[in-house]
């Protein structure tokens, strides 16, 4: 029976369909024996979820296929980023020495992507990521990818006097200008 499953899920959509409608054509019949009636109500239960299973495969393939042909992407950038403005600490704890290093010797608005000071392991990293303090005003940039992909995370020294106090989480042109506005003028 493992082999049949392992089978019907290498298969593509008509062939897969054409293999549901096999397997319905040997099982069902054989099934109608008298010393195989325990086994009918779970043959035709298989039956019948290898075909829900087909038609929803079926359907992703249509949203898939929906989702390529589009002109714009399916998820905005706007609705997967957090801007944050961190104010410089006064002592910086070890764990955050290598990029408070860093972001003192770059320049203002230099991006450093923070994957070369991060821990590895996601749950630490998410806790480094919200107890971050450094010795300058900076601004962290999450980008969410979504699914299996983690995050991007970049961050820049600012100066200390820009007003920016918030955290801001984009979805809107309204936070976008705020931001744009409250840069210092060249």
């Amino acid at each position: 029976m493992i082999k049949i499953l392992y089978f019907l899920l290498l298969l593509e959509s008509t062939e897969f369909k054409a293999a549901i409608n096999e397997v319905s054509k040997i099982l069902l019949p054989w099934i109608e024996k008298t010393d195989m009636l325990p086994c009918k109500t779970l043959i035709e239960q298989f039956v019948s979820d290898l075909q829900k299973y087909h038609a929803f495969l079926t359907g992703m393939n249509e949203r898939t296929k929906s989702n390529q042909s589009l002109q714009e992407p399916v998820r905005s950038f706007n609705d997967n980023w957090t801007l944050k403005t961190l104010n410089g600490a006064s002592d910086v704890k070890p764990l955050y020495h290598a990029i408070d290093q860093a972001l003192r010797e770059n320049e203002y608005y230099q991006i450093i992507d923070s994957v070369n000071f991060e821990p590895e392991d996601k749950e630490d990293r998410r806790k480094w990521l919200s107890t971050l303090q450094v010795s300058c005003s900076v601004n962290p940039f999450t980008y969410h990818h979504e699914n299996y992909l983690g995050n991007t995370n970049i961050i820049w020294k600012t100066p200390e006097k820009i007003p920016l106090q918030v955290k801001m989480q984009g979805s809107s042109t309204s936070l976008r200008r705020n931001f744009h506005n409250s840069l210092p003028e060249e």
